[in-house]
């Protein structure tokens, strides 16, 4: 690869076997008029993932850099190397279970951000594959609640719409992840929050990706209590690290998902537990 890439997709990928060719091949095929480059962070997987990756690497040398982990890093720390390695003017983010269906996904972002130089990110509308219910696909968005085509900082603070595998943001308004990020079970949530700090979002209502559930994916196999304990305590972290003027708005979030935590609790005949999680998060905001 002789020439910087204007655009960088990051791809993080781990036990991705089945699906990694479909993504992979899905950033290979899209139609560009610029240099483009394919960063793939493998975290050691102990499947035939990086096989894969190895195979495709060696046919498409031009575009994809494998980065193979010697030792497991985990999904956030794999984020955070597999970003800072990407050397685009604007990156998109891809990861190894998920794939575009857009072939003009990265030019039409592309044009888009150049002709307007105030947007931080850019992100499209998308469908669901439901491997949970025999690979249903539906929109993403449900009917009304699409994003608006423009959004702040203060309304990504409320709720986290955006889809990561169809975001592309302006790197150099976030040129790597913040060491604050470790520990987190969440990485695109803080981000977005990161890149309105800098600007506004535009969304583009044009369908370009598909978003996989799946039994493999982060928090699957996990129980909504477990899932809104592991949220509950990343919104924490994110509330310590945003503009103190936006933390009264970021709390109502975080209250939210208490509520919602409580009423699992309080269902499952556990009021005692409810209680110490209500000392737990909402007398320390």
């Amino acid at each position: 690869m002789s020439d910087i890439p204007l655009v960088s997709v990051c791809m993080i990928t781990y036990n991705h076997g089945s699906y990694i060719e479909q993504a992979i091949l899905s950033v290979i095929n899209q139609h560009v008029n610029f240099e483009l480059e394919l960063v793939i962070g493998e975290d050691c997987s102990s499947d035939d993932t990086r096989e894969k990756c190895k195979n495709l690497a060696i046919k498409y040398p031009q575009i994809i850099r494998l980065l193979e982990n010697p030792t497991q890093m985990g999904m956030i720390q794999n984020f955070q190397m597999t970003y800072a390695s990407c050397r685009g003017k604007y990156i998109a983010i891809l990861e190894g279970d998920d794939f575009w269906i857009n072939l003009d996904k990265l030019q039409m972002q592309f044009d888009y951000m150049e002709s307007n130089q105030d947007i931080a990110a850019c992100f499209t509308n998308l469908n669901v594959l439901d491997e949970f219910n025999s690979g249903a696909i539906y929109p993403f968005y449900e009917t009304g609640k699409q994003p608006e085509a423009i959004s702040t900082l203060s309304d990504i603070l409320r709720n986290n719409f955006i889809a990561t595998l169809t975001v592309f943001y302006r790197k150099n308004l976030v040129n790597s992840i913040p060491d604050w990020f470790n520990g987190l079970k969440m990485g695109d949530w803080p981000l977005h929050i990161l890149f309105a700090q800098q600007g506004e979002l535009a969304f583009i209502d044009v369908v370009t990706a598909t978003y996989r559930k799946h039994g493999g994916g982060v928090n699957s196999g996990a129980d909504l209590e477990t899932k809104f304990t592991t949220y509950l305590d990343s919104l924490k972290t994110i509330e310590k690290n945003i503009p103190t003027s936006n933390r009264k708005v970021f709390r109502k979030t975080i209250y939210e998902y208490l509520r919602v935590l409580v009423g699992i609790q309080v269902k499952k005949g556990r009021p005692d537990k409810a209680l110490s999680t209500i000392s737990k998060y909402a007398f320390k905001l």
